[in-house]
């Protein structure tokens, strides 16, 4: 009884996801089978108040999808390019984090839901990362930064893709945009295979290694090296990157619980429209990056967005924004995040508990 339960949860969730697609798809909204069934799924468990489950493997596999697509634009020209972008991807990147902190900091201080909290629900770096590293935490609240991440990521989600379709599409590419990958002839089922197999392998690796955006990052990694050397790496099938889509999209909808916090619509509010003055912050780091560097507004805009490397990925490939250069910049500040803000953050909330036990004040 209750297997069956489990599968009629989780084909709901599909159904609410699909919905969600088709509806989107004929609103011609950006990113239809991300963001709708996002919407949707949302929509349905908050009003009907039932229980819907998502496995973790569909997302796991959704996320290799992404790392395979991502991973198969680079080249040798596009690795290149990379490394002198390098500068501007610390710069900008420092910068992002300063500010998200600066407005962690802020929606702390207005929502009354501490400093710790604030910090780590408003730092752009990989959900599920974050959420590892504070488990178990006495000092933080789990439940309010999921919220916060998600809405956050959501805000990004839905305004990024529509403001770089809408309004940043100039008509050109960037140079190294036409680097990606064509295939002339219909690779061989066992060398189609092959290249998903490494991406497959490479995503438990990343899981393994506990590599920041584990599954996604291992298989970009792998797949990455492999086009880098020049393999002919063939492009996912478009019908696979709408499933993909499709999973990403219901997972995050599944990830929003506003019952158990506390002035959920002050603490919304906040949110929203701090992260409306993050998306504009990114936005000229982007017109400033189109000054001192040759790519076009869009790619920049989708460099620089505190968004995931997946949705911002998918919208690059949308509007023929240089894809490589997008997805290094969105990596680079994953790994700085996780690698040395949150180390360097966790030493200093152990120091202050230290001092403050030291000088006989609870902690």
């Amino acid at each position: 009884m209750k297997e069956r339960n489990h599968l009629v949860r989780i084909a709901e969730s599909a159904l609410a996801g699909i919905v969600g697609g088709i509806l989107f798809s004929l609103l011609h909204m950006p990113l239809p089978w991300m963001l709708g069934p996002l919407t949707t799924v949302t929509v349905w468990r908050l009003a009907t108040g039932r229980v819907q489950r998502w496995p973790a493997s569909f997302r796991k596999g959704g996320m290799i999808v992404f790392g395979y697509m991502l991973g198969a634009s680079f080249t040798q020209e596009t690795v290149k390019l990379i490394a002198e972008h390098l500068p501007y991807m610390a710069v900008t990147t420092l910068l992002m984090i300063t500010c998200s902190i600066g407005l962690g900091c802020l929606v702390a201080r207005l929502a009354g839901i501490g400093t710790r909290n604030g910090i780590y629900g408003f730092i752009p770096g990989g959900f599920s990362q974050l959420m590892a590293v504070i488990d178990g935490s006495e000092k933080l609240e789990p439940t309010v930064i999921a919220f916060m991440q998600t809405i956050r990521a959501i805000t990004v989600i839905f305004l990024v893709p529509f403001v770089t379709i809408h309004y940043l599409i100039t008509g050109g590419t960037d140079a190294s945009a036409a680097a990606i990958p064509a295939v002339a002839a219909t690779p061989s089922l066992l060398a189609y295979g092959g290249y998903i197999l490494l991406a497959v392998i490479g995503g438990f690796a990343g899981n393994a290694l506990k590599v920041p955006g584990n599954f996604l990052t291992g298989s970009l990694i792998t797949t990455s090296i492999l086009a880098g050397s020049g393999f002919a790496i063939p492009p996912m099938p478009s019908s696979i990157i709408t499933i993909a889509q499709l999973s990403l999209g219901i997972f995050l909808g599944l990830q929003i619980d506003p019952k158990e916090i506390k002035n959920v619509a002050k603490l919304l509010g906040y949110m929203v429209t701090s992260s409306l003055v993050l998306v504009l912050i990114a936005l000229l780091q982007a017109f400033l990056l189109t000054i001192w560097t040759p790519i076009q507004l869009k790619t920049a805009f989708l460099s620089t967005a505190p968004g995931g490397i997946a949705e911002m990925g998918m919208t690059a490939v949308i509007v023929h924004a240089d894809l490589p250069l997008v997805s290094a910049y969105q990596i680079f500040r994953l790994f700085f995040i996780m690698l040395v803000v949150v180390p360097l953050f966790q030493w200093w909330m152990g120091r202050r508990a230290d001092k403050k036990i030291s000088e006989g004040k609870p902690s």
